[in-house]
């Protein structure tokens, strides 16, 4: 029951809030808009396709994009749509997706798709200012030529930070598309900003800490060093990392939570949870939430 809506029943995709509004995505295409308070129904919307991806909310807009590769622009007071886009669907993609990235200053919309392909808009009438894939040159060494883009796209002063399945991490001028540095590190997880740090833990389970700036590799820890080797054999994941305190957290899908040094990259602690925390770890009110 979303928001008062009794007859969708999916598994729900993403969650997006502004004020006063908890927007919602379900995987049979539903897009509810319900109050905060008391979440007393505002709308809905039945998309033309599926959605495995959060929404994305600005000051008039909620953006939505479903598994077909269509991004859409809806009015959030009631879900009319504004504009949409699209590129090529893939036959074979990684289930999930990238949330679209939103610019006030310069009002575009940042979007990842699932062919590789990371597309800047012009968020008030959604025309395509460029765009750029993000497939790797050496798909012989690729973790897998499925070219998805799972990570959220990470927007700061004029620059766009992306990473995709397919062994590409770079940063580019959000203005003109032009590549500042690439490096060959593929992930699915969201990647972290902390000071003059990106980090992100690779599909091979390995943590970078990567300078935003030149695109170079501070340190990288190989997180498969503290797994046993019935751990290894079971595919054990890590969730995306949590910066608390100086701290990097990383969870991974077993339970087991290490605490390593973000200046250092060296572990100081682990615990083990018992408990599937694939999605990560929260930190809200000074508790760490899984």
């Amino acid at each position: 029951d979303i928001g008062g809506f009794k007859e969708a029943k999916s598994r729900a995709s993403g969650l997006a809030a502004d004020e006063q509004t908890l927007y919602a995505t379900t995987g049979f295409g539903g897009v509810f808009a319900m109050n905060q308070a008391n979440g007393a129904p505002k709308w809905r919307k039945i998309m033309e396709s599926p959605i495995r991806i959060a929404p994305t909310v600005t000051d008039k807009m909620l953006i939505v994009q479903t598994v077909d590769n269509s991004l859409y622009a809806l009015d959030k007071n009631n879900g009319q749509e504004i504009w949409r886009f699209g590129v090529a669907h893939e036959d074979t993609v990684i289930a999930g997706g990238a949330s679209p990235a939103y610019d006030a200053a310069d009002n575009v919309v940042v979007a990842g798709f699932s062919n590789g392909e990371v597309v800047v808009l012009n968020a008030a009438i959604g025309t395509p200012l460029w765009s750029q894939m993000l497939v790797s040159n050496k798909q012989a060494r690729a973790t897998t030529e499925i070219n998805t883009i799972g990570a959220y796209p990470i927007v700061e002063d004029g620059i766009i930070y992306a990473i995709s399945n397919s062994d590409v991490m770079l940063a580019l001028d959000m203005r003109t598309g032009d590549k500042i540095w690439e490096k060959e590190i593929g992930s699915m997880q969201n990647m972290l900003m902390a000071g003059d740090y990106l980090f992100t833990i690779s599909n091979r389970n390995i943590l970078y800490a990567v300078d935003k700036f030149a695109g170079s590799v501070a340190w990288s820890l190989d997180i498969r060093d503290y797994l046993d080797e019935e751990e290894a054999e079971a595919a054990v994941y890590a969730a995306p990392p949590l910066m608390l305190n100086g701290n990097i957290l990383l969870a991974f899908s077993n339970g087991k939570v290490l605490k390593i040094d973000a200046r250092q990259g060296t572990v100081t602690a682990k615990t083990e949870l018992g408990i599937d925390i694939s999605n990560g770890l929260i930190a809200a009110q000074q508790k760490v939430i899984a």
